[in-house]
């Protein structure tokens, strides 16, 4: 059941972004002709005329459409009717190419805001669950005991420094293994204690008193630079190594800390002060392994507005960050999910966790497809915006016969895409 609504939801998406696109055409005066759920190809699972538009299901429910007299050779619309979209003013052009867009960022924010109003946000905290060892350069000591071949693990491979390596090699060494020291170590007994060797030191942030369980409520520094670490979401997971980034060598840091243990309940234990002098290490690093706490709260209204303006924000720039690795290659097209993929792990997520999560994906996608539809790639709805731009600096359109070939080949190579995130779903289904 729990499938069965999250395709629903989807398919209500798509829906919708193409209503927007018939209702502003519609009272722009431009004829709508045919609405269809899916891509016009293959079987048409259900084709009724209804108040003189064709409404069509189609078996590919990748997207939907909606077609104009424009789009039809043998439309007996008058090539000079104001029902055509190209012979509409530009504003009305570009508002309806908007229009679905606009529909989709609107489902968005209201599907967020209902989301936090009724159910609530998700406060996060910062917990320490463990210590990371500082690794320091000495000089050997006498006891051989205490001393012994550093092993690491680096992408599966062992690899050793010990004590028959050069100083050389150990100091160029040092470095690497400086930004390693949340890795695992392996030491062992070696028979020659009169070389550099890289030994452990206790976590400075374990040295000023902090204890596994702890709660990171506020930190601030001699300079006057104060961060809170509670928020909402991933703020305190940034707000940290913002707050860190900021501080310079010798400053006094205070942490305001809430006592407990990993099966307490933080905001119920008594508060603690912590100081510690920066950097606390040579490697900038307080040493220790962090958790998020994290709980429903009830929001009031202002704080709702401020989450979902904020979520949506910070995931509209995300989207197109993402896109720029996609396409320079920095993720792999096979992380993709498509409509198969979204619909199982959002019914996972209903089963799971309720209702509400499977609105908040929905709200999700919801954004994703608005930014992805502004893309000047034709045929989205972005490729249309360029082309009335165009027109609208240059006082000229573009020529038919160049639209045509633009949105066809952008076509092709859009279904290409969808037919192989679909099959990637599909493979997924196997693994």
């Amino acid at each position: 059941m729990s499938y069965l609504i999250m395709l629903f939801l989807i398919s209500l998406l798509v829906i919708l972004h193409e209503v927007g696109h018939m209702v502003v055409a519609q009272r722009c005066g431009v004829k709508v002709e045919r609405f269809g759920l899916g891509l016009p190809f293959g079987p048409t699972l259900l084709e009724k005329e209804w108040k003189g538009i064709k409404w069509c299901l189609h078996i590919l429910p990748l997207g939907g459409y909606v077609s104009f007299p424009d789009d039809n050779e043998d439309s007996d619309v008058p090539p000079d009717s104001p029902q055509r979209f190209e012979n509409q003013p530009l504003l009305n052009q570009a508002a309806i190419a908007m229009a679905g867009i606009t529909v989709n960022a609107v489902i968005a924010v209201v599907l967020m805001f209902a989301v936090l109003g009724v159910w609530g946000a998700i406060q996060s905290q910062l917990q320490i669950t463990g210590f990371a060892p500082v690794l320091t350069e000495k000089e050997a000591v006498r006891n051989p005991s205490t001393l012994g071949r550093l092993g690491f693990y680096d992408n599966g491979k062992r690899l050793y420094l010990d004590a028959t390596t050069p100083i050389e090699t150990a100091v160029l060494f040092r470095g690497f293994l400086a930004h390693n020291i949340d890795q695992r170590f392996d030491v062992a007994p070696v028979d020659n204690p009169k070389r550099v060797l890289f030994t452990y030191e206790t976590s400075p942030a374990q040295a000023v008193g902090l204890q596994v369980g702890d709660v990171l409520l506020e930190a601030s520094s001699s300079k006057g630079i104060q961060s809170s670490l509670e928020g909402f979401y991933s703020e305190p997971t940034q707000a940290l190594p913002s707050f860190l980034g900021q501080c310079e060598i010798g400053d006094d840091l205070t942490f305001q800390v809430a006592e407990g243990d990993l099966t307490g309940t933080p905001k119920l234990a008594k508060t603690a002060t912590r100081q510690v002098t920066f950097p606390l290490s040579e490697s900038r690093k307080l040493g220790i392994y962090l958790g998020l706490v994290q709980e429903k709260v009830p929001v009031d209204l202002g704080t709702n507005l401020r989450l979902t303006a904020s979520v949506l924000t910070n995931m509209v720039v995300q989207n197109f960050v993402g896109l720029g690795k996609l396409f320079t290659g920095q993720i792999s097209p096979d992380m993709l999910d498509g409509p198969v993929g979204v619909v199982r792990f959002g019914g996972e997520l209903i089963e799971k966790t309720g209702i509400q999560s499977g609105l908040w994906l929905t709200a999700v996608i919801s954004i994703i497809l608005a930014v992805m539809n502004l893309l000047p790639f034709p045929p989205l709805d972005g490729s249309y915006l360029v082309y009335i731009g165009y027109e609208a600096l240059f006082k000229r359109s573009f020529p038919p016969t160049f639209r045509h070939w633009m949105n066809l080949s952008g076509f092709i190579v859009l279904m290409g895409m969808m037919i192989f995130v679909l099959g990637n779903d599909i493979l997924k289904l196997f693994r």
